[in-house]
C-alpha cells in the first residue's frame, strides 16, 4: 500500500501552490493541448476533450471545477475525455496532479477552516442520500488563489468532514479540536473526470447511433457522451498519481457522476495510482470496457468505494476503500 496515494501522505508535502497563475478553461479542447504545473486551470463547465485532440497535463498540476450553478441547474465543472479525444495526465508520487473545487470562501479567509462558501441551502436528492450542496463559483473577477474554499490542496486539503444525520448544518471544527460531528460534506462541490472509449460493453443497445454504443450517465445526451463498441484494446491514454476530491453531481437517483468514471474504456488505457477522495457518489464507475487497473484508493465517498456495470471485463489489483461508518456514506 506504500504506493498508494493518501491525502495523509499528500498533506506532508511542502511545495506551495499558492503562487500559481489561475487559467480559465471555459471552451472544449480540440487541438493538443498541455496544462502545466507552473499553473492552476478552472474548469467553468463540462469540458470536453474530443476531436483526436490530446490532453497533456504536467505533474504538480491543480486543476479545479466550479460547482454547479444551483441545485437546478446542471453546469458543474468537470473534465470529459470522448472517444476521440485522448489524454496523458501521469503525476509523481511525491509531485501529484490534483482535481478538486473552485469553490470559493464566501468571507474570502479560509484560515480558520470555516467554510463560508458553502450556503446553507441544501436539498436531499430524492431517493438517494447525497446532500446537494450549492457553493460560491470561481470568477475571473477573483484573482487571489486564497479565497478559495481549498486554498492549498497539496499543503492541507480539505479535511473530511462528517455528516451527523439530523440535516442541520454547523461550521466545520478545528481539525485538532476532535471534534467530528458536523453535517458539513466537502462534496459535489464540482464535478469529475469521465473518460470514454469504444471497449465492449454488454447491453447491446444503439441509443447513441450504433450497435453497443450508448450514452454514459451525468452527461447531456449529445454525441461526446456517448461511448461503448468493439474493441477492446481501445487506449484513451493515461492517468497516474492523480488525486480527485470533492467533487460529484447528481441529477437523481441513479444518474450522478462519480470521482472516475470510465465508460467502455479499453485495456490499452493506463489507469493506476489514483485516489478520489470525498466525493458525493461513487469514488470509481465502471460502466462496461476492459481496463486494467492498479493502486486505486476510495477515500470518504459517499456511495460505494467501486462499481461496476455493463460487463466490465478488466483486472483490478491492490485497491483500498475507507468510508465513514455513519448510516448515510458508504
Amino acid at each position: 500500500m506504500k504506493k498508494i496515494l493518501t491525502t495523509i501522505l499528500i498533506a506532508g508535502m511542502t511545495v506551495s501552490s499558492l503562487s500559481a497563475a489561475l487559467i480559465e478553461v471555459s471552451s472544449d479542447i480540440t487541438t493538443d493541448t498541455t496544462w502545466t504545473g507552473d499553473n492552476q486551470y478552472i474548469l467553468t463547465d463540462i469540458i470536453y476533450v474530443k476531436e483526436g485532440a490530446m490532453l497533456t497535463i504536467e505533474p504538480g498540476t491543480i486543476v479545479r471545477g466550479n460547482p454547479r450553478t444551483n441545485t437546478s441547474t446542471f453546469d458543474p465543472g468537470a473534465l470529459v475525455i470522448t472517444t476521440e479525444g485522448r489524454i496523458n495526465a501521469i503525476g509523481e508520487p511525491n509531485n501529484p496532479i490534483i482535481f478538486t473545487t473552485a469553490a470559493l470562501d464566501f468571507a474570502g479567509d479560509t484560515s480558520d477552516g470555516i467554510a463560508d462558501g458553502i450556503d446553507v441551502d441544501t436539498v436531499i436528492v430524492e431517493g438517494d442520500e447525497v446532500r446537494n450542496v450549492s457553493a460560491i463559483r470561481w470568477t475571473p473577477a477573483i484573482v487571489d488563489t486564497g479565497d478559495f474554499l481549498d486554498p492549498d490542496p497539496l499543503n492541507f486539503p480539505l479535511p473530511p468532514a462528517l455528516y451527523n444525520g439530523d440535516g442541520t448544518i454547523q461550521r466545520t471544527p478545528d481539525p485538532d479540536s476532535g471534534d467530528v460531528d458536523v453535517a458539513i460534506e466537502y462534496r459535489q462541490l464540482w464535478g469529475g473526470i469521465i473518460i470514454l472509449g469504444e471497449a465492449p460493453v454488454n447491453t447491446f443497445v444503439t441509443d447513441a447511433g450504433g450497435l453497443n454504443r450508448q450514452f454514459i450517465e451525468g452527461l447531456p445526451q449529445t454525441e461526446d457522451a456517448a461511448f461503448g463498441g468493439f474493441n477492446p484494446n481501445d487506449n484513451s491514454g493515461a492517468l497516474a498519481y492523480v488525486s480527485i476530491r470533492h467533487g460529484g453531481a447528481v441529477i437523481g437517483a441513479g444518474n450522478e457522476l462519480n470521482g472516475l468514471t470510465m465508460g467502455g474504456v479499453g485495456f490499452g488505457t493506463r489507469i493506476d495510482h489514483i485516489e478520489v477522495y470525498c466525493n458525493a457518489d461513487d469514488g470509481f464507475e465502471w460502466f462496461g470496457g476492459t481496463v486494467n487497473t492498479k493502486y486505486l484508493a476510495s477515500i470518504f465517498n459517499n456511495d460505494d468505494g467501486f462499481d461496476h456495470d455493463e460487463g466490465f471485463t478488466g483486472l483490478g489489483q491492490f485497491w483500498f476503500n475507507i468510508f465513514n461508518n455513519d448510516g448515510v456514506n458508504g
